[in-house]
C-alpha cells in the first residue's frame, strides 16, 4: 500500500476482509490475477460496460436482412457524395450545409444516426438528382453516380426501409447516449431505460411481432448475460423516480437484485439495519413522505435526493448513494485512450477514398521556367482537351476519376514583368435556378412495398 499509494481507506471497503479471507483460506500456492485478467475479462465478467454491450446489440440488429441491406445502400450513396468535392459541395447547397454524416461515441450508432441524417435530407437528396444543374452536369453519365441516383431516386425499397431501421434503432441509441451522458448518472435508470426501449420499438412496428420479435431476440441475447444483473434492478429499485411512479414493475427479480447486493455490499450488521430502514422508503414515511421530498423525487438527481432526506436511514442512505453513484459505462475512459482511433474507425466506413489530387501537392514544379511559356502550354499533353478563347487564356479539361474537370487557365505578366501561370477551377454550371425543382422526366412516381414504413413523424426525427 505505501509503494503504490492506494488509499488507506482501501481497509474500510466491504470487500476488504472477505478477499484476504479467501486468499487465506486457499493456502499456499495462491496465484494472484495477472493485470492484464484485471483489465479484461475480468472487469468484463464483474460491472459490464453498457455502452459496449448496447454497440453489440445494434451490431447484431445491423445483420439482420432488411438492416444490413439498407446500410449497404446508405453506405454508398453517402460514400459517392462524400468522396467527390464537386458533388459534396452541391449537396451542401442542397441541404443547407447540414451534413449527412455524424460520427458519435461508437461504430454502429454512427451508422444508425448516418441514416437518420439521410432521412432528413431525404426531400434534399431527391431534389439534387432531380435539378437540371445534375442532370447536365458531367457527373450525370459516371456509372458510380447513375448506381447512386437510382438508389434515391427509383428504388422503390430504399426510403422505407431507412424510415424502418429508424423506428427500429433509434430507442436504443437513446439508452446509449443515455449510459454514456455526463449530464447524469445512468445506474438508477437502465433497467428502466432498456424495458422502454424494447416497448417503443415494439409501438414503432405497430405490435406486429414479425417485425419486432427479430429485434427484441437480438436486444435479449446480449441483454440477459451482459447487463440484466442485480446491481441494476437494483439501482431501478433505489431511483425515487421511479420507485413511487406509477409504472414500477415491483416483480421478483427486482426485489431479490435488492437483497442480494445488500448482502454483498454490505458489511456485519449494516444489512439488517438497511432492511429494517427499507420500510421507511418503501412507504415514505418520516421524512421520505415530506411534501419537499415527494416534489424533489423529479427534480433531484437519485444520489441528491438520498443526500438530502436519507439521514433518518443511515445506513440504508450509505448503500443508496454508493449504488446510484456508480457509472454504466466504461467508454469515457476508453476515450482517453482512443478517440482518434473510433472517429478514424467510424468514418472509414461512410467515405469513399478521396478522389486523385488533380495536381501534384507540392508546388515546386511551379517554378519550372518553361512553364510560363506559351508554347509549353500549348503543348500540354494530349490527355488534356484544350480551348483556346483569346490569347492569353486557354480552358483545359482535365480527366479525373470517372469525370472531367474544367480548369481556366491564364497567363500574366509580360512587359518586363516575370509571367505567372493561373489555374482557376470553373464550375460549368454557376447557376442554381433549378434548386429545389423536380424534373418530371427524370422522377417517376415510387410505388413503396409498405407505405407507413415510410411514415416518420418529428418525433421520430428529434
Amino acid at each position: 500500500m505505501y509503494s503504490k499509494g492506494i488509499p488507506f481507506n482501501t481497509v474500510n471497503d466491504p470487500y476488504w476482509f472477505p478477499m484476504i479471507d479467501d486468499v487465506a483460506n486457499f493456502g499456499s500456492g495462491f496465484k494472484p490475477p495477472s493485470m492484464h485478467e484485471l483489465r479484461t475479462w475480468i472487469l468484463k465478467e464483474e460491472t459490464p460496460c453498457a455502452a459496449h454491450c448496447i454497440d453489440l446489440m445494434l451490431e447484431d440488429i445491423g445483420k439482420l436482412n432488411v438492416h444490413a441491406t439498407t446500410l449497404s445502400r446508405a453506405r454508398q450513396v453517402v460514400k459517392f457524395i462524400y468522396g467527390h468535392t464537386w458533388v459534396l459541395s452541391l449537396m451542401r447547397t442542397f441541404t443547407k450545409n447540414h451534413e449527412l454524416l455524424h460520427p458519435t461515441i461508437t461504430r454502429f450508432a454512427t451508422a444508425f444516426l448516418t441514416l437518420l441524417s439521410l432521412y432528413k435530407q431525404k426531400q434534399a437528396l431527391i431534389a439534387m438528382f432531380s435539378s437540371k444543374k445534375w442532370c447536365s452536369s458531367t457527373w450525370a453519365k459516371n456509372v458510380e453516380c447513375v448506381k447512386t441516383r437510382s438508389t434515391v431516386l427509383f428504388n422503390p425499397n430504399f426510403w422505407p426501409h431507412v424510415a424502418f431501421c429508424i423506428k427500429t434503432i433509434v430507442p436504443l441509441v437513446s439508452v446509449l447516449r443515455e449510459v454514456d451522458s455526463k449530464e447524469r448518472l445512468a445506474m438508477g435508470y437502465i433497467y428502466e431505460l432498456m424495458d422502454l426501449a424494447k416497448e417503443k420499438i415494439a409501438f414503432n412496428c405497430w405490435g406486429v411481432e414479425r417485425k419486432y420479435g427479430p429485434i427484441w431476440r437480438k436486444i435479449d441475447a446480449r441483454w440477459t448475460p451482459q447487463l440484466h444483473r442485480p446491481l441494476h434492478a437494483m439501482g431501478y429499485y433505489l431511483n425515487p423516480q421511479l420507485w413511487y411512479g406509477d409504472k414500477f414493475s415491483n416483480v421478483d427479480e427486482v426485489r431479490k437484485g435488492l437483497f442480494e447486493c445488500m448482502d454483498k455490499m454490505l458489511d456485519y450488521l449494516e444489512p439488517l439495519k438497511a432492511y429494517i430502514q427499507l420500510d421507511s422508503y418503501d412507504q415514505a414515511m418520516g421524512e421520505f413522505g415530506s411534501r419537499i421530498a415527494i416534489d424533489s423525487r423529479t427534480l433531484r438527481s437519485p444520489t441528491s435526493w438520498w443526500m438530502r432526506f436519507g439521514g433518518s436511514t443511515p445506513e440504508l442512505q450509505k448503500f443508496a448513494i454508493g449504488v446510484l453513484s456508480l457509472t454504466c459505462s466504461v467508454s469515457g475512459c476508453e476515450r482517453n485512450w482512443s478517440t482518434f482511433e473510433l472517429e478514424i474507425d467510424s468514418e472509414d466506413e461512410w467515405i469513399a477514398e478521396k478522389e486523385d489530387p488533380l495536381l501534384p501537392l507540392d508546388l515546386c514544379w511551379l517554378q519550372d521556367n518553361e512553364l510560363f511559356s506559351v508554347d509549353a502550354i500549348k503543348a500540354m499533353s494530349s490527355n488534356s482537351q484544350e480551348t483556346k478563347t483569346s490569347s492569353d487564356t486557354w480552358f483545359l479539361h482535365i480527366p479525373t476519376k470517372g469525370n472531367i474537370m474544367k480548369y481556366q487557365v491564364s497567363i500574366s505578366g509580360g512587359n518586363g514583368k516575370e509571367k505567372e501561370l493561373n489555374l482557376t477551377p470553373i464550375d460549368e454550371d454557376e447557376d442554381l435556378h433549378e434548386m429545389g425543382t423536380h424534373d418530371s422526366g427524370h422522377f417517376p412516381t415510387i410505388d413503396t412495398l409498405d407505405e407507413d414504413d415510410d411514415d416518420l413523424g418529428d418525433e421520430d426525427l428529434s
